[in-house]
């Protein structure tokens, strides 16, 4: 009975995770191009 509800949460926090990389990235990479614009 456990086993099947581990699995679901792995689903459901994995989008997440992909989520909030992909928000990460994307700040990383804003910030970098500042960066490059002010110099």
């Amino acid at each position: 009975m456990k086993t099947p509800n581990l699995k679901g949460q792995k689903t459901e926090t994995l989008p997440k995770l992909r989520l909030i990389t992909g928000c990460l990235l994307l700040l990383v990479l804003t910030i970098f191009n500042c960066k490059q614009d002010d110099i």
